[in-house]
């Protein structure tokens, strides 16, 4: 890490067959002109720790962290300080500045979606008077931003229209099923009511866009997923163009 040796990232899974994560920071680094390399492993659960040991101790800059890891990587992580342990699932590690001895943790999805809530209300000049949480509780959701005047983790929406009127929706699956949102009864938006989804990508989420409503959709929480976790890394963002492009691009295949 003093220079002489090329900046080199992980990014771990389990699986790592067809995540498109190495192949969108390999095409972000090359837009920044930034020449690191990015390498790729399948992880076991149980090795999460011995891997991400091995990790540091290489000097490796960072390590992008699969949601499907988030557990044991964030328990690794909390049993070195238990007085620093995050409050959301750990999704990336990342060198400090000050500091390039030990691995720094951070929830990029969380981090992300602060920064995005925080903005769609600060730009429209209004607070979350309402909000409402769609599906079982998501624990990567950044906690303290907002409080929720309504939780359902029913099969189906029994008001759609009482939904359609809240600030904020935030949907979730249930039992691993995308919850019936009857969006045919949600009135337009103008764009002022954020929609947040949470899921692998809900089926309504085209209709919701299309009546007005300013959606944040599994796509977009991928990417800014990406998007912070080399933010973390490179102290610069990369264009999310860029990182959409590639990700859809290594999909199509």
């Amino acid at each position: 890490m003093d220079g002489t040796t090329e900046p080199v990232v992980a990014v771990i899974g389990h699986p790592i067959a067809g995540n498109p994560s190495q192949f969108a920071i390999e095409r972000a680094l090359l837009s920044m002109d930034l020449p690191w390399r990015v390498m790729s492993f399948d992880v076991q659960p149980e090795q999460v720790a011995t891997a991400l040991n091995g990790l540091e101790t290489l000097a490796f800059r960072g390590v992008l962290i699969d949601e499907s890891l988030a557990d044991p990587a964030t328990r690794w992580y909390s049993d070195r300080d238990p007085s620093n342990a995050p409050s959301t699932p750990l999704g990336c590690l990342y060198r400090s500045p000050d500091d390039f001895t030990n691995f720094c943790g951070d929830s990029p999805t969380s981090s992300w979606l602060k920064e995005r809530i925080e903005k769609h209300f600060s730009d429209r000049g209004k607070a979350i008077e309402n909000a409402i949480w769609l599906g079982t509780k998501d624990p990567l959701f950044p906690p303290g931003v907002v409080t929720f005047s309504a939780e359902s983790s029913r099969r189906k929406v029994s008001n759609p229209e009482a939904v359609a009127a809240c600030d904020l929706v935030v949907i979730s699956d249930r039992d691993g099923k995308p919850i019936h949102l009857g969006v045919a009864d949600w009135p337009r938006n103008d764009a002022s009511t954020l929609v947040i989804d949470l899921t692998q990508g809900h089926p309504d989420q085209a209709q919701i866009a299309e009546l007005g409503y300013s959606l944040i959709s599994a796509d977009a929480i991928r990417v800014g997923t990406i998007r912070q976790a080399m933010q973390d890394w490179t102290g610069d963002v990369p264009p999310d163009d860029v990182l959409q492009e590639a990700i859809e691009e290594y999909l199509a295949v």
